[in-house]
């Protein structure tokens, strides 16, 4: 077996372990997508205060409420609804 051989093994290997990983986050996407579309329809979106203990606080995440409104907005649209 030639280094030429085992160089092309070596292609082969990386371009399965390539896809591999991208069906597992592709996997992860779709999981964790089903799971912010069950909060947001529970209405179990929250935007801690930073005077609560592990509180994000305004500083570190100033568009919380904003965020949490436009996607809720969002979640209403694709329903079809327009509130």
């Amino acid at each position: 077996m030639s280094v030429q051989d085992v160089g092309s093994i070596g292609e082969l290997v990386a371009a399965i372990g390539t896809v591999a990983i991208l069906i597992y986050l592709s996997i992860q996407v779709r999981h964790n997508s089903r799971a912010s579309n069950e909060i947001l329809d529970r209405g179990d979106v929250r935007v801690h205060n930073r005077d609560e203990p592990g509180g994000l606080g305004r500083r570190q995440f100033p568009a919380g409420e904003a965020c949490v409104r436009s996607l809720r907005k969002l979640k209403q649209l694709e329903a079809g609804g327009s509130k």
